[in-house]
């Protein structure tokens, strides 16, 4: 693939099991760049849990076929689907990273080292694919800062690109994970968006009567008491382009609310500006 500034390649990173939120990745992708390349490569370093590992789907075929739909674009688009021993070498390991405390809380602190792993299966990828452009969606928001993170930290010379979360009907954040629940089940947890639509309200500059983040806070944990259905994993209100914790307002502050909840047994994150 010929990369250079006049010849911009886009890359998308994924773990496979594509759905239409990758595809809005890729079309993005498709749209500002020369060429696109899609890697589809479940990492096993980011898996804490081995059941986890063990219930990814694997559907390269089925993804191939997804992407095939945006070549009439005119784009060129490269799959790179490489095993572990491609990219790891001789040792599937993670590398010890030091995040700054981006990898200790929420995700970090229900999933110790898997922010090690993506850390460095994204270094990993980036040394495999000349790109100069990397696309990741919002609805991991916290793996968005770490890989910002870690490219100030490698010095890396090319774009970051946060897409916007894709969502179903009713506002349920596109997963793979969804693929686990019901179809009355997956109906329900748009309970999720309705909540942070409601923090999004209550919390907004422009509300008359603004709720603070310790008030929204209380929101949450009383509606989750209504729906018992839904076990909160995590909610706060961070600042924006990062993790960090908020406790009242500033005037010029811009602000995001994280929310993690297992339903049914299925870990589903998802996230809101304010």
């Amino acid at each position: 693939v010929l990369s250079d500034r006049r010849h911009p390649v886009g890359f998308v990173p994924t773990m496979g099991a594509l759905h239409r939120g990758h595809l809005a990745l890729a079309e993005r992708a498709a749209r500002e760049n020369k060429a696109v390349v899609v890697s589809i490569f479940v990492n096993p370093t980011q898996f804490n849990n081995p059941q986890d590992l063990a219930l990814y789907p694997h559907t390269l075929d089925q993804d191939i076929k997804l992407l095939a739909t945006l070549l009439p674009l005119g784009t060129p688009i490269w799959v790179y689907a490489p095993n572990a021993e491609d990219l790891y070498d001789q040792t599937v390991v993670a590398r010890d990273f030091n995040f700054q405390g981006l990898d200790a809380v929420f995700e970090g602190a229900d999933r110790p080292g898997h922010f090690n792993g993506v850390g460095t299966v994204v270094s990993l990828l980036w040394k495999a694919v000349p790109a100069q452009r990397v696309y990741f969606g919002e609805k991991d928001y916290q793996q968005l800062c770490v890989v910002q993170a870690l490219k100030r930290m490698e010095n890396k010379d090319l774009e970051i690109i946060p897409c916007p979360i894709v969502r179903e009907s009713n506002g349920l954040a596109m997963s793979s994970r969804n693929e686990r629940l019901t179809k009355t089940q997956r109906e329900r947890a748009g309970w999720i968006y309705q909540t942070l639509q409601e923090v999004a309200r209550q919390g907004s500059a422009s509300a008359p009567n603004r709720l603070g983040p310790d008030e929204l806070r209380n929101l949450v944990a009383k509606k989750a008491q209504e729906a018992p259905d839904f076990q909160i994993a995590y909610f706060d209100i961070v600042e924006e382009g990062g993790v960090k914790r908020v406790d009242h307002w500033s005037a010029a502050g811009r602000y995001r609310a994280l929310i993690a909840v297992v339903f049914h047994g299925v870990r589903l994150i998802d996230n809101i500006a304010l």
